[in-house]
């Protein structure tokens, strides 16, 4: 392929101008992106045309190789409109910073025809793969495929069909999304919109060229390692929480905002007496601000340092790697129960279905439930870094 270069590359300061000139229309789309169980071909499009979906794409695939921080801090500006819109630059990016890190021949093949190709994915690895002549014939079933509806690939990792039918290697590959059967099965308490059912593929054949052997998530495959820059050769795992978290910091800003809303406007039932005179109101919501605050501090702070990184030699430490992923994790759950503390004083009204707030609460909650995001081990992991134990490696 022809390597295609982006005539612009903008700065970061430009992708962040771009995500607040439509925060407006896809939080109007929000509610039918809900109702639809994945998001709306509007939002979905204002996100594409933004450029949204390519910070992390390779430059000589027509992407704009950027860094972690645009795609936290873009995601965190769209979720205050619509967190499931949110997810998609997530998902988007993280998915084509992992093809970046592939041969380039995966990478002509999935962006050479279109540069703005979504790549949805499966993390967990699952099914069994048989060798045939020229390839795999792969069947399995994957969970939670966000953006499916959108994509135009689907990535996954599975396992070589071993003796009498069991697990041999893992192994990674790419496949058209159309050759994807998706399940009827995303019904859930929140993000709705992120579009995130099971799917399954029945004996789809996958050429030997969009195959290959992953490297344990801590390490870095020989193919990135071949990488002519750093932001392709950095270990995976212990990022993944930084690119879920700007979702959950935008819902978490809206859902502060709308509270503030509503206290304007509410009155004691008994007394009379306006909300915004509680003392105990104000307090609640000063500690929650800085809840907020301080946890957007930590999240910049893990991306500037991983930036830092990718800037320099590419080189991370244990302790790099380690306090990238504590910080996001933790930041993630300090949102996670600053939302809550508000949702536990809103009031009656905040109950039913039709509610914004109701829905950035359960959006919150279920974001935060995405398996990187899991505090115990994370704070097992970190707590054992600072006391001088044997850390996991596979985890960080």
């Amino acid at each position: 392929m022809k390597t295609v270069v982006s005539a612009s590359i903008p700065s970061h300061t430009e992708i962040l101008t771009s995500a607040r000139s439509i925060v407006e229309r896809v939080r109007s789309n929000a509610p039918e992106s809900d109702r639809l169980g994945y998001l709306s071909a509007d939002s979905f499009h204002a996100l594409q045309d933004a450029g949204l979906f390519q910070i992390m794409t390779p430059r000589r695939c027509g992407g704009w190789e950027g860094n972690i921080a645009s795609v936290f801090e873009a995601a965190s500006i769209i979720g205050e409109g619509c967190p499931g819109s949110a997810w998609h630059i997530m998902i988007a990016n993280g998915n084509a910073w992992q093809v970046g890190r592939q041969d380039e021949s995966i990478q002509d093949e999935i962006f050479g025809e279109n540069p703005g190709a979504i790549v949805s994915g499966a993390i967990v690895p699952n099914g069994l793969a048989r060798k045939v002549p020229g390839g795999w014939q792969v069947s399995g079933r994957f969970g939670f495929i966000s953006g499916i509806q959108h994509a135009s690939w689907f990535s996954f990792l599975t396992f070589a069909e071993g003796e009498e039918g069991q697990r041999g290697d893992m192994l990674s590959m790419y496949c058209p999304a159309s050759e994807v059967k998706q399940l009827g099965n995303w019904d859930t308490l929140g993000m709705r919109s992120s579009g995130s059912p099971d799917v399954e593929l029945v004996d789809v054949f996958v050429p030997d060229e969009r195959v290959s052997i992953p490297a344990d998530r801590s390490s870095v495959s020989d193919a990135a390692q071949r990488q002519t820059t750093n932001l392709y050769k950095m270990p995976v795992v212990s990022a993944l929480p930084l690119l879920v978290s700007g979702t959950v910091l935008g819902a978490a800003k809206r859902a502060l905002e709308l509270y503030v809303e509503r206290i304007r406007q509410r009155t004691e039932r008994y007394t009379g007496r306006s909300k915004s005179d509680s003392q105990a109101q104000m307090i609640r919501i000063a500690k929650v601000a800085a809840e907020i605050k301080s946890a957007e501090m930590l999240l910049k702070d893990a991306a500037d340092r991983f930036d830092a990184i990718v800037r320099g030699d590419g080189a991370s430490t244990l302790e790099d790697r380690a306090t990238i992923k504590w910080q996001a994790v933790h930041a993630i759950d300090v949102l996670r129960r600053a939302v809550t503390t508000l949702y536990d004083a809103a009031g009656g009204g905040v109950i039913y279905n039709n509610s914004e707030f109701l829905a950035t609460f359960r959006n919150v909650h279920v974001a935060s439930h995405h398996a990187v995001c899991d505090v115990d081990p994370a704070a097992e992991m970190y707590g054992r870094l600072i006391v001088g134990l044997e850390v996991d490696t596979r985890a960080v």
